[in-house]
């Protein structure tokens, strides 16, 4: 017995590991017993040792993980002390209850107050763009955003990041090397917020699994597409059986099948399944640890291809980002809420006591924040065979694609939002503010840097993932056909242009003030810049550090950059390093931990504030709109139906009035005028849009200045602004800013449609055949992507439209005039009735 102890202390000394004679004997014991599970196989010495040898690994990763265990503890502890001490001084002075402490903590404050904005939403968005910005603004460097994006190069990208070896495409391979670099970066970032994933050498991305894919091909058909394709050693290490291995890629396919990979309520391995740290005690509960969080490991690069190609439908440009942002979204949780977000808000939860609907809040945040609601649903609804999620995606889809076409016409407001944000946040006059609102648009146009800029700021990752479409509604992930078409929408109808040019030019302008307050003292501030530097904890020795930075931009002037950062040598850090981990002698990783903070606080900044100047939807704002249900459910995408176009009102309150008014009150100012002067502005602005779409549309500008029409006038200026949005739509009777009925504005135009369908059904049954026939064509053509882009609008109504409605409803073209002069006091400079024959009228019809 005593000859075995040792052997196995001596085989553990040659592996590098120390064992005890005592847990020798456990290991021995653990030995016996495999080899008595297996008492009708007979053994070789070579088997004996290769059991031995995996119970020694076993031992040895149990007491890594005991160290693991032990420092998530700390890194708990730490965390819950900050956050009391955050409640604490929340309830102390005032600002409300523990439970909206803790929600600010999650979501952002509406009010101002130190670290307000600094919230697990905001850094993820700021980790996101500082990821992908620095992904991008390499490959812009070297003029390979379109190859990347192209998916032209894939394969051998695939291929250059997991085989050894040269690539024969140096385009493939200089992505590879820009992709590698972000993805070690998170990694890292990720084992210091308390994970412990090792870095994978033969790892390309991970892989984007699509449930609906997996689920239309069935487990038999995935596991033989998979099997050939897997490295068997990797993957099933220490399962040798075949039964065992498919069990083992079945408990894959039924959690990639689910969609809960998509899910990050706490730490994940790279095949999505959850790796609770806090659940070690000893070999036997390691060794079903480790059979929980084993990874897919393929054979080669062009393995990993094929399997994409197969089971991922995207692009390898989508699931890099992709894989960026699910990295980002679990750093800003753990960062925050720990290793285990969803056991420390429970925690909280029980410690305060909160119930209710305090309660749900917090709870549907957190499944806003660990992307439960981007998730597909456990119901998985299905019709016809296809999925019920993909079905409702594609119909808000097309909703968008017929019905926005005029929406950057109506985003005019967006100028005096982000004029008015400026006016509050930098200490800028009204003009100049207005000035550099539309100078930017302008600007734009023959900015040769412009891209890069983009990137280098982060807000040019939104342009770039063509998530444009979730400043309207929901935050789908479309099929890829329609994912395409939306994209090349939102491009002709302007959106992405605008949104770009407006975001980026807030964000440089910020990026050059904080340049510029490097080179004053702190006192010498605007104390506007001062407070709006302090929602995000940034400060006086923030900026002494950011002085000592290389500040170039790509135009030859001064900027602060989140990527410059790097730059700083460790005698600048380690006093600030030491400071705030509490510690004297400062280690690399706390180096890192400190450059991490300050880059994810400048781009926090720079993002949260370009997505309040153009009103853009976050956490709190989805949480409104989707109550924390998962997508493909029924009530889930209920939800997402109703609240379509719903996202900016939403959004204009909480990052417009709520800051406008608290802002302006933390300065001293009347936070009711405040509310007054932006309502002003986005009413000006949306008189400018109103006219704009009048022209477009083959009619005189829409009078305000007249007694009778003074009143309406300006409510239609105020509604198209979006001063009130939809609270304007219900207060002046004007249901259809969007060419909507009272129906489709409360309950959204996918709902609408049955006003639509009951219209022409009563119209039939009253025998009024022609007025049935032309509210079909006009209700079939207003669902047709496209038809209804303001540059290509006034074309499409009077070659086509008109002269159909005419043919099929004689006289309606003169009722159009009439209602129209009626409603809005204005007259078409092109009358339809005359000029509207277009083809209908080549052909005879009318």
């Amino acid at each position: 017995m005593y000859k075995c102890v040792a052997d196995i202390v001596s085989a553990a000394a040659r592996e590098g590991h120390e064992v005890t004679e005592e847990e020798a004997a456990d290991i021995l014991d653990a030995i016996a017993g495999d080899i008595e599970r297996r008492i009708d196989k007979i053994y070789s010495q070579s088997q004996e040792d290769e059991i031995a040898l995996r119970r020694i690994k076993l031992h040895k990763q149990a007491k890594i993980n005991a160290a693991l265990q032990k420092r998530n503890f700390l890194i708990n502890q730490k965390r819950v002390a900050g956050i009391r001490q955050h409640v604490t001084d929340y309830v102390n002075e005032g600002r409300g209850t523990a439970d909206q402490a803790i929600y600010d903590i999650m979501v952002g404050s509406l009010k101002n107050y130190r670290s307000g904005r600094l919230s697990v939403d905001s850094r993820r968005q700021g980790i996101l763009n500082d990821g992908a910005g620095l992904l991008l603004a390499e490959l812009e460097s070297k003029n390979l955003v379109q190859a990347f994006s192209s998916g032209e190069l894939d394969e051998l990208i695939y291929k250059a990041m997991f085989d050894v070896g040269p690539s024969p495409s140096p385009e493939a391979q200089d992505i590879a090397n820009a992709i590698r670099k972000v993805q070690k970066n998170l990694l890292d970032r990720k084992n210091r917020a308390g994970a412990n994933i090792g870095e994978l050498e033969s790892y390309v991305v991970r892989q984007r699994h699509d449930p609906n894919r997996l689920r239309d091909a069935g487990f038999d058909k995935w596991y033989d597409d998979i099997f050939p394709l897997l490295d068997r050693a990797k993957t099933f290490d220490g399962i040798s059986d075949a039964a065992k291995r498919r069990e083992f890629l079945r408990e894959a396919y039924n959690h990639l099948e689910s969609g809960n990979f998509q899910k990050t309520s706490s730490v994940f391995g790279e095949d999505g399944k959850a790796d609770p740290l806090t659940a070690f005690k000893g070999p036997a509960n390691l060794a079903k640890k480790l059979s929980g969080s084993r990874v897919l490991h393929f054979k080669d690069g062009a393995s990993s291809f094929k399997y994409a190609q197969q089971y991922s439908g995207k692009p390898l440009s989508t699931s890099v980002l992709d894989g960026i942002a699910n990295d980002a979204q679990s750093i800003a949780l753990m960062e925050v809420l720990g290793t285990n977000p969803q056991a420390m808000l429970t925690r909280l939860i029980d410690e305060y006591n909160i119930e209710g609907m305090a309660k749900k809040r917090l709870e549907n945040g957190m499944k806003e924040l660990d992307g439960t609601t981007r998730a597909v649903g456990a119901q998985r609804t299905r019709t016809m065979g296809l999925d019920g999620a993909a079905i409702s995606a594609s119909m808000r889809a097309i909703q968008n694609m017929s019905k926005l076409g005029f929406a950057t016409i109506s985003s005019f407001s967006d100028i005096a939002s982000k004029a008015t944000l400026l006016q509050r946040e930098t200490g800028r006059s009204f003009l100049d503010s207005y000035n550099i609102a539309i100078m930017d648009v302008m600007k734009a146009f023959n900015d040769k840097q412009k891209q890069e800029f983009a990137y280098l700021l982060g807000t040019g990752t939104e342009g770039f993932m063509g998530s444009i479409h979730s400043r309207f509604g929901a935050d789908d992930q479309l099929p890829g056909r329609i994912s395409k078409a939306q994209q090349i929408f939102f491009k002709l109808n302007g959106m992405q242009f605008w949104n770009s040019a407006q975001k980026d030019g807030l964000a440089r302008v910020l990026a050059a003030d904080l340049y510029l307050n490097t080179k004053k003292s702190f006192s010498s501030i605007p104390e506007s810049q001062r407070q709006t530097l302090a929602l995000y904890n940034i400060g006086q020795a923030e900026l002494r550090m950011f002085s000592k930075l290389d500040t170039k931009g790509p135009d030859g002037n001064d900027y602060i950059f989140a990527s410059m950062i790097d730059q700083l040598e460790d005698a600048d850090i380690d006093p600030a390093a030491a400071a705030m981990f509490q510690r004297t002698e400062v280690t690399p990783e706390m180096r890192q931990a400190y450059k991490d903070e300050l880059r994810t606080k400048l781009s926090a900044y720079y993002a949260d504030s370009a997505d309040a100047a153009v009103p853009t939807p976050g956490a709190r704002e989805r949480n409104i709109m989707n109550q924390g249900t998962e997508r493909g459910t029924p009530l889930g995408e209920a939800l997402r139906m109703i609240t379509q176009f719903k996202s900016f009102p939403i959004t204009f309150v909480t990052k417009g009035l709520y800051r406008q008014y608290y802002g302006k009150q933390a300065q001293g100012k009347s936070g009711a005028l405040g509310v007054v002067q932006l309502i002003t502005g986005m009413t000006a602005m949306g008189y400018v849009s109103n006219a704009t779409k009048d022209i477009l549309k083959g009619r005189e500008p829409r009078d305000v200045f007249t007694r009778e029409r003074a009143f309406s006038g300006l409510a239609e200026a105020m509604t198209a602004g979006g001063g009130l949005g939809i609270y304007g739509d219900f207060l002046f009777g004007e249901y259809n800013r969007y060419g909507q009925s009272l129906t489709q504005t409360i309950a959204g135009p996918t709902f609408g449609m049955i006003d639509d369908i009951a219209g022409v059904y009563s119209n039939m049954m009253s025998g009024e055949f022609s007025k049935a026939a032309s509210q079909s064509i006009n209700q079939a053509f207003r669902l047709i992507p496209g038809q209804n882009l303001f540059w290509a609008k006034f074309g499409i109504d009077y070659l086509l439209l008109y002269g159909l409605s005419e043919a099929t409803n004689p006289g309606y073209t003169e009722r159009l005039e009439r209602r129209v002069e009626k409603e809005t006091g204005s007259e078409f400079f092109l009358s339809p009735s005359k000029h509207g024959g277009g083809i209908p009228g080549a052909l005879g019809m009318n």
